[in-house]
């Protein structure tokens, strides 16, 4: 049977690239870089003037013509990011935390997305989709933080 709340979906996923800490943080928290990353993002761009920080705000357009409002709501140079995310279909707080290793750095991506009822209905039919999805999502991350492609001629 179907829920007939709202049915929370948490995400959460780890990656270790080779990069120094602040290369990732930074590359990161221009969110407006998402598309080379995440295969699910068609286009995105920031919608606020100077650098990244507090109030910050990215508009992402999904492939499926999904648009996703993020706004930066803590912002710990070097350390972590914790944004929300509002779409006519859910709303999220998506953290970000950033730890420099002997490698380089692991970044850790937690998500709570929320989902009103009817989509809800739709996560307990399927729920393995959110994961494929964020796993697609940080393997394509890692894949661009490790970039070591010859630069173009």
């Amino acid at each position: 049977m179907a829920p007939t709340v709202s049915k929370p979906v948490t995400l959460d996923e780890s990656i270790e690239a080779q990069r120094p800490l602040h290369e990732v943080f930074a590359y990161f928290s221009d969110f407006s870089r998402v598309q080379e990353w995440d295969p699910a993002v068609c286009r995105a761009s920031k919608l606020t003037p100077g650098a990244p920080g507090v109030g910050s705000e990215f508009e992402v357009v999904l492939n499926t013509g999904i648009s996703l409002h993020y706004r930066i709501i803590e912002f710990e140079e070097d350390a972590r990011l914790l944004m929300s995310v509002d779409s006519r279909f859910f709303t999220a707080r998506e953290e970000i935390l950033f730890e420099a290793i002997d490698s380089g750095t692991r970044l850790r991506y937690i998500a709570d997305f929320d989902f009103p009822a009817p989509l809800a209905a739709l996560h307990w039919i399927y729920p393995a989709g959110m994961d494929r999805i964020g796993k697609s999502a940080m393997a394509g991350l890692k894949e661009a933080l490790e970039d070591d492609f010859d630069a173009p001629e």
